[in-house]
């Protein structure tokens, strides 16, 4: 009798629990190149209920994540805010649903730093790259007009 319904529960429960164990945690990060603050991989592909991992590996510069396109946008911060991540520090992120998520650091946001996510089922996925948002075009120019440290 135990038997009978080990069998009929055991299949039941793959079903239920295959999504998760399907989900991948992908990594990102923070660090600098080139005297430049990047995130690496600054552009990445998921699928929904994927993980992003932000670890800051840059032992000159504390990092953060925040989803937006830049302290002015008006929604910075909705989905996720990381708050400042010190060297081996790490934040993640579940996405949960298809779209584009631009994020930016915001300690360095001035200097260009900023990445995308992509989450697709992988059906709606477009060749080439992502298209940067105005808004990032225009804080990405400023940094080259603005004096380094």
């Amino acid at each position: 009798m135990i038997l009978r319904r080990l069998a009929l529960v055991a299949p039941m429960a793959l079903l239920l629990l295959a999504p998760a164990a399907l989900a991948e945690v992908h990594e990102v990060q923070m660090t600098t190149e080139g005297f430049e603050p990047r995130f690496v991989p600054a552009e990445l592909r998921v699928r929904p209920g994927d993980t992003v991992r932000w670890t800051n590996t840059d032992a000159f510069h504390d990092h953060s994540t925040v989803s937006g396109t830049g302290s002015a946008d008006p929604h910075a911060g909705e989905l996720w805010d990381s708050g400042i991540l010190r060297l081996g520090q790490s934040f993640e992120y579940t996405f949960e649903s298809a779209g584009t998520f631009e994020y930016f650091s915001l300690p360095h946001e001035v200097e260009g730093m900023f990445g995308v996510v992509i989450v697709s089922d992988g059906t709606d996925i477009p060749g080439g790259s992502v298209e940067v948002s105005t808004w990032g075009k225009i804080k990405t120019g400023f940094s080259t007009l603005l004096p380094k440290d």
